[in-house]
């Protein structure tokens, strides 16, 4: 069996050639990299945390310059649906690969590395671990440590981000590199295929949209805070549409306060609106408390919250539906959420 510190000598050989400056971690990847879903909540303190999670969390704090925190950008390595292809290509002025433009300027201690998600469908699994090595080889001759990270389950991909995720694990133990099991850590807490339907909030008004099927007639929503500014939970908007049946009536839904505006097409949804049938949808638990920011759209600029959980049920017909929702403070951020939709 793989030691689990496999890693550590030939790292710490990497890292006798770093010239930059202790604590920084750059952050290579794309939009998950972007939004920093896995990152952020780093920043923040934590309630229930383990002692292990609770030294490591006041390691990272202690230890990462405050400036590094926001590093997410193209500039720095970071951009919306790109693949391994990115950090390779050659866009820099004078010609540089991007990856080699990102290690000089920022000449990072750490690097966390995770491509995968967008590879699935748009580059070959052999050229992606192609790519991937020479990504890994090009930060470790800055004396930069790589620290590779798996890609999470995908919906209607589930086999292809395994075989993906994989390929990172030989990837880590062929390069002798660290590396974060995201897949499998998602895998793990949430069993077959209970990990589909929920997300992580960084932060707001945030637009997501899933596809849920349903097979008792209800769709329920639950929401658990995992940290950020507060104990926060909130929603702003919830649209459940079908294209598989005609005759459907999308429910659309804008939470708020009894007097702030409502989006032309919606009805209003208020903290005291609890589940009743008549209805067809209302809150299940929480104590619920509403806000109007008065910034941002309709959608955007209210939203019901509550403490540290709440749950909300709308009753739809049996089927399959995208559901749409809107989560976010248009002024206070970050609120680290989760939200899981069950049927």
């Amino acid at each position: 069996m793989l030691a689990a510190d496999y890693w550590v000598t030939p790292m710490s050989q990497v890292h006798s050639n770093f010239t930059g400056d202790p604590g920084t971690i750059a952050r290579f990847g794309d939009s998950i990299s972007v939004d920093q879903s896995f990152f952020t909540p780093l920043e923040f303190s934590h309630q229930n945390a383990s002692g292990e999670a609770a030294t490591a969390l006041s390691w990272i704090q202690g230890y990462l310059p405050s400036e590094a925190w926001d590093w997410q950008s193209p500039a720095n390595g970071t951009l919306d649906s790109t693949t391994s292809e990115f950090p390779l290509a050659v866009e820099q002025n004078p010609p540089l690969r991007n990856i080699d433009h990102w290690l000089a300027n920022l000449n990072p201690e750490m690097a966390v590395i995770m491509w995968g998600t967008n590879d699935l469908v748009n580059v070959t699994l052999p050229s992606f671990v192609v790519n991937m090595r020479e990504v890994v080889s090009t930060v470790k001759a800055n004396g930069t440590i790589p620290i590779l990270t798996t890609v999470p389950p995908r919906h209607n991909f589930e086999i292809e981000a395994g075989n993906f995720a994989q390929a990172i694990r030989d990837l880590a133990i062929e390069q002798e590199v660290p590396l974060i099991d995201f897949h499998q850590e998602i895998l793990t807490r949430n069993p077959g295929d209970t990990w589909d339907g929920a997300l992580i909030w960084e932060s707001g008004p945030y637009t997501e949209t899933f596809t849920v099927t349903v097979s008792d007639g209800q769709m329920t929503f639950d929401w658990l805070d995992l940290g950020g500014s507060g104990d926060v939970v909130l929603i702003n908007s919830i649209e459940i549409d079908t294209d598989d049946d005609p005759s459907f009536t999308p429910v659309r839904l804008d939470f708020g306060t009894p007097s702030s505006p409502v989006e032309a097409g919606y009805a209003r949804v208020e903290e005291t609106d609890v589940y009743n049938t008549g209805v067809g949808y209302g809150w299940l638990s929480g104590t619920l408390q509403s806000r109007d920011r008065a910034v941002g759209s309709d959608l955007q600029r209210d939203f019901v919250f509550a403490s540290n959980s709440m749950s909300f049920a709308a009753d739809v017909p049996d089927g399959t539906y995208d559901v749409t929702v809107i989560m976010g403070d248009a002024i206070i951020a970050p609120e680290l959420m989760q939200l899981s939709i069950g049927v």
